[in-house]
């Protein structure tokens, strides 16, 4: 149940936010960051003060603003560490592809 409720958060970003004009760089209201570059595990961007949508909403805006240009190819949650990740495969501006990863344990199954 959870995971579908995560997909739908997804899905509504990815489709409505374009056609909505939502600026992609905009970070939601109560949304921080921490941690590293995301480019491993170890230094996952950590988001917190959200939930399920804001947070995958913060992922996009993140990355609209540390790797402009980047295309998310996929997205995958999984856990570590008693922590819960996304990792977001993504092709930049020059073509070659790279991973992120972002730490939602605080934000994630809140939907309020």
């Amino acid at each position: 149940m959870v995971r579908i409720a995560r997909l739908v958060a997804v899905a509504a970003l990815l489709f409505s936010a374009p056609l909505l004009g939502a600026d992609p760089s905009s970070v939601p209201a109560g949304i921080t960051y921490a941690g590293g570059d995301g480019l491993t595990v170890s230094t996952a961007v950590i988001i917190t003060g959200g939930n399920d949508f804001t947070t995958t909403k913060a992922e996009y805006a993140w990355l609209h603003q540390h790797v402009p240009g980047a295309k998310v190819m996929n997205q995958s949650l999984f856990n570590a560490d008693g922590h819960v990740f996304d990792k977001l495969r993504v092709t930049l501006s020059n073509g070659s592809q790279r991973s992120y990863f972002f730490d939602i344990t605080s934000g994630f199954r809140t939907l309020d």
